[in-house]
């Protein structure tokens, strides 16, 4: 399907990478011509044009958007700083197969991003296949981006052979590639012999129930992944069944996405009841997952006890009031959790009162997002009191909450006495998620589109 956008069309100027970083991007061929790159519609809102001289050095030609859609904690568990840019090399398929099969060790990452049009990839089937076979018998690389190329169940299954020899590779990236169910079992059989892969991106692929079901069994039998992403990849409850499962055998796990899929209600109490028990999983994702209250009251019952759980996204999901005293009692039970979001979740009075009270008691929550939900000016008073008392909470984001001027003005008044607290009205946080489509915009934590700010600062509405 067509990529369209701001994150298809996306360019960010950020300085120079390594000589050991290949990055490619379609939007390559114009500059090639041309010498330019546009930057549009960028994730910051900003949008200008760029004109970049051709270098002195033919094969670096552009900056293009850097990579990967993480949290710098994530991709270093992955073993790899964030790279601080990406300055683009031509696309030199015979170049960079000699690069290593030769062991090139400054070669470390690879990266053949297109997101412009998924159906006019930068490589095809062959140099997959020719890819693998050369990342079999590579020892330096650490990083495979291919993002969008679709190279489906045939590029999948070659990678899975190259993983079961490679033991350098700590990062793949096949988001957007038409993988089936097929490809995904290919890749979970790999994953029981390969010991060093630290992450991987499978979000926008169709795995469906078996897929899932070949990766849950991977993750019992394995302790090399720390990231997993799953977004939008049509898992249903009975998958969700599966990967909790195997989340009370798995000791390694950290980030888990698995948001935009269908998971329901029906079987919170398998995640819940391994939540309980699990205590590497640092990060989970449930935005937009169809989690309605009773799952949530579920969920509570887990995240009480749990104590390795740091972030927690349950945003753009029908929770209601009905679960406001679950919510509560999980913010004065738990003393772990740091960031919990419950962006437009159909929230009210009720929890924002259920809330305010177990703020006064809890010391480590440091980001909370409410946005869009219709709380009000009585709710932002008892939110204001109780953050009189709280001393760990430093964000706190209130965008699109029915509040008027006079709630806004006690939370001033409120921040006057709590200096370490950043309110958001209308404004966003940072995101927390590792995964962005580019069809349908998700923000993690914030579920919104970045927008002008609107921060309340040092008691003054700015």
């Amino acid at each position: 399907m067509p990529f369209a956008g701001h994150a298809a069309r996306s360019a960010l100027m950020a300085g120079i990478v390594d000589a050991g970083h290949f990055v490619f991007n379609r939007d390559c061929r114009d500059i090639r011509k041309t010498g330019q790159v546009k930057r549009a519609g960028s994730r910051s809102g900003i949008g200008t044009s760029l004109s970049l001289a051709i270098p002195k050095y033919p094969e670096r030609i552009a900056v293009i958007n850097p990579i990967p859609y993480a949290p710098a904690d994530i991709t270093r568990a992955a073993g790899n700083q964030v790279p601080p840019a990406s300055f683009v090399r031509e696309l030199n398929i015979d170049g960079m197969l000699e690069r290593l099969l030769t062991n090139d060790a400054s070669f470390t990452r690879i990266e053949v991003d297109v997101r412009a049009l998924a159906t006019n990839p930068v490589i095809v089937e062959t140099d997959v296949i020719k890819l693998a076979q050369a990342l079999g018998k590579n020892r330096y690389l650490t990083e495979l981006h291919l993002r969008a190329n679709n190279i489906g169940d045939i590029g999948a299954k070659a990678l899975a052979q190259a993983l079961e020899q490679n033991s350098s590779l700590r990062m793949l990236d096949l988001q957007y590639n038409q993988i089936s169910k097929a490809g995904v079992r290919d890749l979970a059989l790999a994953l029981t012999r390969n010991n060093t892969l630290s992450a991987l991106y499978l979000s926008a692929n169709q795995l469906g129930q078996a897929g899932a079901r070949d990766l849950a069994n991977a993750l019992a039998r394995q302790d090399s992944l720390t990231c997993i992403c799953l977004s939008d990849t049509a898992i249903n409850s009975h998958d969700l069944a599966a990967l909790a499962k195997a989340l009370k055998l798995n000791k390694r796990l950290a980030h888990l996405h698995l948001s935009l899929n269908p998971l329901g209600s029906q079987n919170a109490h398998v995640l819940a009841d391994a939540l309980e028990h699990n205590a590497s999983l640092s990060e989970l994702n449930l935005y937009g997952t169809e989690l309605c209250a009773q799952g949530v009251q579920t969920l509570a019952r887990g995240l009480k006890w749990n104590i390795g759980l740091r972030r927690l996204d349950l945003g753009h999901n029908p929770i209601g009031d009905t679960a406001a005293a679950d919510l509560a009692d999980v913010l004065r039970s738990n003393k772990h959790l740091t960031m919990l979001s419950l962006w437009d979740c159909g929230l009210g009075e009720p929890t924002a009162s259920a809330l305010a009270s177990a703020l006064t008691h809890n010391t480590s929550l440091t980001t909370l997002n409410l946005g869009q939900n219709k709380l009000g000016d009585s709710a932002a008073r008892m939110l204001a009191d109780a953050l009189r008392q709280n001393s760990s909470l430093t964000d706190l984001n209130l965008r699109n909450c029915s509040i008027s001027e006079t709630g806004w003005q006690a939370l001033t008044d409120a921040q006057r006495e709590n200096t370490r607290l950043t309110l958001l009205g209308a404004t966003i946080m940072p995101s927390f998620s590792a995964w962005t489509p580019p069809s349908r915009p998700h923000y993690g934590a914030t579920g919104q589109q970045p927008a002008t700010q609107r921060r309340v600062s040092g008691g003054q509405l700015a």
